[in-house]
């Protein structure tokens, strides 16, 4: 199986107060097609910077970083944007969702930026939204009118509605109680089936290990880097509307 991403000794820091903050030190690893990566660590340990920079979200200070064997620090600002939009999926804790859009069109938001006919959106919607066990009949509402479970569910949609190789995860389940946690968690573990590899940031032990893999990190590098040896599925009766 191919490295869909690797990562060489990648630094990241951050100039405040005409300081430079350094918050990734020297990270390398490599994510084969279709793994499912927890990454934690302590709070201000570096996970969200690295989900950012695998993201292409933000640039990293030196090192390099491989996607599908390209090397990202040589794209300009134009192709980069191409890249996230159709190869790479976001899901945000706060679900970053247009509160006063339709959940039609804020699943469709990926779709505007592409070359997807708009004639075909409607249709994609409605598939992305079944996908992710919601009634396509929701797309009429806003935000507002639906569950904390319903809502991240809507974001995932909207992450996978351009069928994206990756999909990267903020502490997706953290604004969750329980029950919604589990289906979302469900949702991500039926994309990974299909080959959809997730990277998954979190601080909840009992979500990681969902994933095939964790990735511990500790002062901006990786204090450890282990398989999961009893990995946790979501029964198929919590996945419910």
């Amino acid at each position: 199986m191919s490295n869909i991403i690797e990562v060489k000794n990648l630094h990241k820091s951050y100039i405040v107060d005409e300081k430079e903050i350094p918050v990734l030190n020297g990270i390398d690893f490599a994510i084969p097609e279709g793994q499912f990566i927890a990454i934690m660590g302590p709070s201000g340990s570096g996970k969200s910077t690295l989900l950012y920079s695998l993201g292409l979200l933000d640039r990293p200070t030196s090192g390099h970083y491989f996607l599908n064997g390209k090397e990202t620090s040589k794209l300009d600002d134009k192709k980069l944007a191409k890249v996230r939009n159709e190869e790479i999926g976001f899901i945000f804790q706060s679900f970053n969702l247009l509160r006063r859009t339709s959940i039609y069109d804020n699943v469709r938001v990926p779709l505007v930026y592409s070359n997807v006919p708009e004639s075909k959106h409607k249709e994609m919607v409605i598939k992305a939204l079944e996908s992710v066990g919601l009634d396509a009949k929701l797309y009429k509402k806003q935000p507002s009118q639906l569950s904390g479970g319903e809502q991240q569910r809507v974001a995932i949609a909207r992450a996978i509605i351009n069928n994206p190789t990756i999909i990267l995860a903020d502490e997706p389940t953290g604004n969750l109680d329980s029950k919604s946690g589990a289906m979302v968690m469900k949702v991500l573990q039926d994309l990974n089936k299909k080959g959809h590899t997730i990277i998954l940031v979190t601080h909840e032990t009992s979500t990681s290990e969902h994933a095939d893999r964790i990735i511990h990190l500790l002062d901006g590098v990786i204090d450890s880097d282990k398989k999961v040896a009893n990995r946790r599925y979501v029964e198929k009766e919590k996945y419910i509307k």
